[in-house]
């Protein structure tokens, strides 16, 4: 299948999400993948895993045009690539990248489930609950991939998502040591699920 979602937003936040429904040899193909990226996906215990970072790195070769990707990992386990900040995210069948050049990006994309009512306690504070209705799970699934696309900006930070991340009417907030720091926002719904990307301002 191929890229069934590209979006950019300023300044220059590139956006593609890949529907996953290629086996793990239609993936490869095409694809010029370093020696270590290409170890360390065959390698990863799970069939489930090894296909979602080739989806992935298809994804990367759309965006920039280019067939031989190159994908390292930090310390914390973030993606790291040569000329672009970038940030991987899957969720069921989708698989979905937020890459720029200039600023740090953050994506995060969910199935709605209606499981996530039960949860929306535990990552959602009373200030934000207000402003939503909390038996309404993609309302609920928007702000949990906002507050998962922001944790990812600051990933060294460790933030906690109900004191230290603040989604309210899309707009992010993020509070390191008591002071506010704004993230830009961009979300919306795809099919059955929800995505955001963030990014640093």
């Amino acid at each position: 299948m191929p890229l069934i979602l590209r979006q950019s937003f300023p300044p220059d936040i590139e956006l593609g999400i890949w529907e996953i429904i290629e086996t793990e040899e239609k993936l490869l193909s095409g694809l010029e993948l370093s020696p270590i990226d290409k170890d360390y996906i065959l390698n990863q215990p799970l069939e489930k895993r090894k296909i979602e970072k080739l989806a992935c790195r298809k994804i990367v070769n759309h965006l920039i045009e280019n067939s031989k990707v190159s994908i390292n990992y930090g310390s914390f386990g973030n993606p790291l690539m040569k000329d672009y900040l970038v940030s991987f995210s899957h969720s069921k069948k989708y698989a979905a990248i937020a890459l720029s050049k200039t600023k740090p990006v953050g994506i995060d994309i969910e199935k709605i489930e209606p499981k996530i009512i039960k949860l929306s306690s535990k990552f959602i504070s009373q200030e934000e609950a207000i402003n939503i209705d909390l038996q309404d799970a993609s309302q609920i699934t928007a702000i949990w991939t906002a507050k998962e696309a922001v944790y990812k900006l600051f990933y060294e930070e460790k933030l906690d998502f109900l004191k230290q991340i603040k989604v309210i009417k899309g707009e992010a907030t993020v509070f390191l040591k008591d002071t506010p720091m704004k993230v830009q926002l961009f979300q919306n719904c795809l099919d059955n699920s929800c995505f955001s990307v963030a990014v640093r301002k």
